[in-house]
């Protein structure tokens, strides 16, 4: 495959799929598509989490011993961003994510029942997306 695209948009797993979970030609494609979308000069935007990372704990899929993960330039968290993307930005695991959130429309009372310990979602103002910068715990 040509690795020249201007942007690929990456949302191969989804949100409760893991890698290994696949079945094994699954995985082989999945392993394909991953390691072409890493070697791509133009910009890749995955979707809530990038494929290899799991979205409730942050761990990344490891594949013979090295990682199995989309690298991105941005990730756009659908509504709020994910525990897993939370873990791994805390981890480090990647501090050059251009990390952004989408408004779905979940209303406060929403966030009030399922949602954070802060008992509402993120702030979007007039906005459909915001940027959001990790910093660092505070010693």
């Amino acid at each position: 495959m040509d690795a020249s695209a201007e942007l690929v948009v990456d949302a191969l797993l989804g949100m409760h799929a893991a890698f290994e979970d696949l079945r094994v030609d699954d995985q082989a494609v999945a392993y394909e598509l991953i390691a072409w979308t890493n070697k791509i000069k133009g910009t890749v935007l995955a979707v809530d989490v990038p494929t290899g990372l799991d979205a409730s704990t942050g761990n990344v899929s490891v594949l013979d011993g090295q990682p199995l993960l989309v690298r991105p330039m941005q990730v756009l968290a659908m509504g709020a961003p994910k525990t897993g993307l939370l873990n791994a930005l805390i981890a480090g695991e990647s501090q050059s994510w251009q990390v952004m959130v989408a408004d779905l429309g979940i209303s406060n009372t929403a966030w009030r029942k399922y949602g954070t310990r802060r008992r509402h979602g993120v702030e979007f103002g007039n906005d459909w997306v915001v940027g959001l910068r990790y910093q660092g715990g505070v010693e």
